[in-house]
Formats: structure tokens, sequence, C-alpha cells
């Protein structure tokens, strides 16, 4: 499509010969989104014609392969006709007149204008009287966006910086003019019509000051409402540029320090989690250690035969120091699981009890009931981890060292599917471990089924000395097919 949209655009003559190119105005000069022309007014030297050539220089240059001196971003589409009418083609030989010469251009360009035509017209309609000039202006420029011709026009008319009121498929520009300094910018900006000056620059020039007061004077009364009108809004515009240009400055330096803090919070939450885990490590060491030594002293003790009040004592020191690592442990890993969402089903492992087991349902927003093989248990949501496999009863903690492993029973011993004789020998077995390893309550599961093994059970624990209690489990236990024991 015919179109352009040309970004931070210079006139590539001047990126050749000012070695500064810091010196160069970039503009953004764009016919789009349904815009078929536009009039560039405002006062003489204040860069109108090096607008127009730097449309069409640049478009030529890209239609060529060439690189242009504009932002990347620039686009810009197929012209199969570019027409220009810039500067006075007069001839003595041939019998034209400025005016004549410009003219003859135009009708050239108009005959063969079409959506696929660029044309660009320096001062339309000068060099006859200026009524007759600027609506004959008007009416070329009607006619070229009848045409679908993108268009660009450059004029001092005032009739013409009203049309684009009247049609909004025309665009008014101007470029800025300093009025404290009577020096131009050599910016674009859209929207706006541009006054001329005239008057203003002459008198800087030097032109004596009695002929530009009169000459004021001579300026109609709504020429100069408008002239104010404009210079009023070019003043307005400059305002808001400079708002701009600060508000993007004090945004960019935001997005340095959101960056800056950003990486700093970055760095900081590496080194929390770098010194927690030496911290982790230093107290795994001393587990490790502490392991080592208990397991020395269990050992010194069976060897003299001490009595089993000893050994009990030794596994609840070595106990103890377990726990307090497994505390550290979820301390450690609670904010990285207070996001998670626990669902019934979910497969889980209890910290404090360390034990495997599957979500039954929830219980408001922290708790939950946890089935634990044969036994449900009601756990903190923060005691919970979310896991893969099936629920596992037994703990076993290795040392370093060439020793045995040592093995830490669970709360819970399962007889279901055993003859009484064995299920006797199991709990025995049993019993024993759970003192020595210094629980104080444990669940036998031995299903309901006929209540035989139940009643074996409940005769034995009667007998054991280190039976403080026991009881059938509640509903939420397992119910009969369990017996909750309370040890001394």
């Amino acid at each position: 499509k015919a179109r352009f949209n040309l970004i931070d655009a210079r006139h590539p003559l001047l990126m050749y010969y000012i070695e500064d190119k810091n010196e160069i105005v970039a503009n953004d000069i764009s016919l789009d989104n349904g815009r078929l022309a536009m009039i560039i007014t405002g006062p003489n030297t204040g860069g109108k014609t090096v607008a127009l050539k730097t449309v069409g220089l640049l478009i030529l240059m890209a239609q060529s392969g060439l690189h242009i001196p504009a932002d990347h971003k620039s686009e810009i589409g197929i012209f199969r006709n570019i027409f220009a009418d810039i500067g006075d083609e007069q001839s003595i030989e041939l019998s034209l007149s400025t005016f004549s010469s410009h003219i003859r251009q135009i009708i050239f360009a108009i005959k063969h204008a079409g959506p696929d035509c660029l044309v660009l017209l320096d001062e339309i309609g000068a060099g006859t009287d200026p009524k007759e000039g600027s609506s004959l202006a008007e009416s070329i420029l009607l006619r070229l966006t009848r045409e679908k011709a993108r268009a660009i026009v450059t004029t001092h008319y005032s009739q013409l910086k009203t049309l684009p009121m009247l049609h909004p498929e025309i665009e008014n520009a101007s470029f800025e003019f300093d009025r404290d300094s009577l020096q131009p910018t050599f910016r674009l900006q859209t929207g706006i019509p541009g006054a001329s000056y005239a008057v203003e620059i002459a008198s800087r020039l030097g032109m004596p000051k009695d002929i530009t007061d009169h000459a004021a004077d001579l300026v109609g009364k709504s020429e100069r409402s408008l002239t104010k009108l404009i210079e009023s809004l070019e003043k307005e515009l400059a305002t808001l540029r400079k708002d701009k240009a600060a508000l993007e400055s004090k945004l960019k330096k935001a997005g340095q320090l959101e960056e800056y803090y950003k990486s700093q919070s970055n760095k900081l939450e590496g080194e929390i989690e770098q010194i927690k885990k030496e911290q982790l490590d230093e107290i795994q060491q001393i587990l490790y250690e502490t392991r080592f030594e208990a397991e020395r002293i269990v050992k010194k003790i069976k060897e003299k035969n001490a009595s089993k009040d000893s050994v009990k004592q030794a596994h609840k020191f070595l106990r103890e120091k377990e726990n307090l690592l497994n505390r550290f442990r979820a301390r450690q890993k609670s904010k990285a699981d207070a996001n998670i969402l626990f669902e019934p089903g979910d497969s889980v492992e209890v910290v404090s009890l360390d034990a495997k087991g599957e979500i039954i349902d929830l219980i408001g927003n922290n708790r939950a009931r946890v089935n634990l093989g044969n036994m449900v248990s009601t756990v903190e949501l923060s005691d919970l981890r979310k896991i893969e496999g099936a629920a596992g009863k037994t703990k076993k903690i290795r040392r370093t060292g060439g020793l045995n492993e040592l093995e830490l029973p669970g709360p819970e011993v399962h007889l279901r599917g055993l003859t009484v004789d064995e299920a006797m020998e199991k709990i025995d077995k049993y019993l024993d471990s759970a003192m020595v390893s210094g629980l104080t309550q444990i669940y036998v599961i031995h299903g309901k089924g006929t209540g035989t093994l139940r009643k074996v059970i409940a005769d034995y624990l009667r007998k054991q000395s280190a039976v403080k209690s026991f009881r059938l489990g509640d509903w939420n236990e397992g119910g009969a097919g369990v017996t909750v024991v309370q040890l001394r």
C-alpha cells in the first residue's frame, strides 16, 4: 500500500555535510491511517522545503534498496509515481513565468494522480494574486485527495490552514518557531498550523520600525486573531513537549531504579538462601556426629548389659536431635510452600510424624484430614509436603562411617493378616523397640474381623508394665480396627 511513516527522518545531504550529527534535527513525518495530505505552514527558512525533499529522497532511496537515515521502525510503501514541484522553473526562452512553470508541473501530476502516487508541492499557488492563488491551491489539493493520491504541500496561505477542519483526510503541520529568539527550531509539529512571522522576521533583520509597525496595523483583524491563536497553540505545545521530555526522563530513571532494586533483591535472596543452606548443612553435620555418638553409647550400654531405661534415654536423645533438624527444615520450606494448594487425593508427607499418606478432605483453610494407612490424622497444612508415592511408616537414619544402619520405628504396627502367634511375636518386638525409641503413643492396627485378634492384643497389653493405658481408635483413627496405646 502506498503510504509511509518516517520516524526520526533526516535529510541525507545534511548527514553528509554536518560533522556533528547531534546538530541535525530529526522529524517524524507520516501519511498513514487515513491521512492523505499534509499542509505544512510556518516561517521562511523554517524547514518546510527541506521536509519535502527529505520525504521524496528517503522514499526513492528505500525503493532503490538503499539504507535511509531514519529509525528502523519506519515504514515505507511502494509508490509507482512521485511528482515534485520544488523551486523556480521560469524560462525566458519558453516564455514561462514562475506561476506558469508551477502550474504546468501540477497539471502533469494531476493527470497521473492515483492511489499509488505521491505529490510534493512547494509553495502551492504562489506567484499570483494571493486570493486567487489560495483558492486555486485549495481546489488542487482537494482534487488530489479525491484521486486518493498522497500529497504534501507547503504554503503561507491562511485559507489553506483551515482546510483540515472540514476535511479530516488532510492534516495541518508546521515548523516550530522560537518567538523569543525569532529563530526556527526546525522541529516539525503535527496537528496545528504555523504562523509566517513575516513582520517579526523583517524587524529582526533590520527593517525600519515604522514600516513594520504600519505593516502590523495593515494585517486584518481576523488574520491577527488566527495568528494569535496559532502562537498560543505553539506555546502550549512547546510546554507540553518540555513536560513530556521531563516525564520521560523521570520514567527512565524510575525504570533504572526498579531494575537496580530488583537485582539487589535477587542478590539478597540468593545470599539468604546460601546462608540457610550453610546453616542446614551445619546442623546436618552436627546431627550426623550426634547419631554416631548415640550409636556408640547404645552399643557400649548393650555390651555392659545396661537396663532398657538407659538404652531408651540414648535413643530419646537421638530422636530429639532429629526432631530439631526436622523443625528447622520445616521452617526453611514454609516460605517456599506457602502458595501450594492442597486438594483431596494429594499424596503428602506429614513432617512432624515422618509419615506419608493421602489427603481425605480439607478442614477450613489451615487443616486437613490425612489417611496414614489405617490411621486418620488431622494435621496443619503447614505440616504437609506434597510428594509422590505410597505412605511410608518407618524412617531409616544413615550416618557417615561404616557402622550399621540404625532403624527407628514409626508410631504404627500392622498386624492384619497374621496368625495370633505371629501377631504376638511382632507386637512384642515392636513394643520393645518403641519403648527404646522414646515413643509415648502407638497405634496397633489389627483390623476388625471376628474380634479375636483384638481381644488377644488387649489381654497382652494389660500385662505389660510399659503400657500406661489403651483404647479403641476413634472414628477418625480407624475405629475398632485400631488400638491406641499410651506408653509410660
